[in-house]
């Protein structure tokens, strides 16, 4: 009896643990709510992983990562295919006006030393021939920088790559342009542009 009950309280503290361990992990990969996705333009020929809703969500999540300066998260996201990331012309007071990092420990550093970056995707294009190992993007957002009551915003841009098996980030190069632009990858949704969707398409 002493034995069974020896075993029936190691089963539950178990179970308790993976349940647990699952939800850091889904911690990991998303937390709070994550934008509405409205994919304007779409290739069925495409592998699933690759095609935009997937792709947009893997950005997503990625964003969130940086936003909250999460470095458990982001090792997840910067894995063994890593290559570099990158950011120019940053509105962040101190930053250099060009930084690369070309191994995962620098890049979590730099984002983690300064709590994060609190970058809002608006739109993402994904290679329209991808592999399930990488697949090409491009994108752009608004940053906001907040100083007490008053926030900033400026616009984003970039390209990049992920790898559509893994969910993992392969590059990633932004920049806020020196001149307003306002690049134009996707067709506008029918209904209209609406606040905080992010519009995802493949590339021509």
């Amino acid at each position: 009896m002493r034995t069974s009950c020896v075993m029936l309280c190691a089963l539950v503290v178990l179970t308790w643990s993976l349940d647990a361990a699952k939800g850091t992990m889904r911690g990991i990969a998303a937390t709070g709510r994550q934008q509405e996705i409205v994919v304007t333009r779409d290739d069925s020929t495409i592998p699933d992983r690759c095609r935009p809703r997937r792709v947009a969500k893997v950005v997503l999540r990625f964003l969130d990562a940086v936003k909250r300066g999460d470095h458990e998260a982001l090792e997840a996201f910067l894995g063994r295919d890593f290559k570099w990331f990158s950011v120019t012309n940053s509105p962040v007071k101190g930053h250099r006006n060009h930084f690369v990092a070309r191994n995962p420990e620098r890049a979590i550093r730099y984002i983690s030393e300064r709590r994060g970056f609190k970058l809002r995707l608006s739109e993402i294009m994904v290679d329209d021939a991808p592999t399930l190992r990488r697949s090409d993007i491009a994108y752009d957002g608004i940053w906001t920088l907040r100083k007490g009551d008053v926030a900033r915003r400026w616009r984003f841009v970039g390209k990049g790559a992920i790898n559509c098996r893994a969910k993992t980030i392969k590059t990633w190069s932004m920049a806020v342009p020196d001149e307003d632009t306002d690049p134009v990858f996707c067709p506008p949704p029918d209904d209209g542009v609406k606040p905080r969707v992010v519009i995802a398409c493949v590339r021509l």
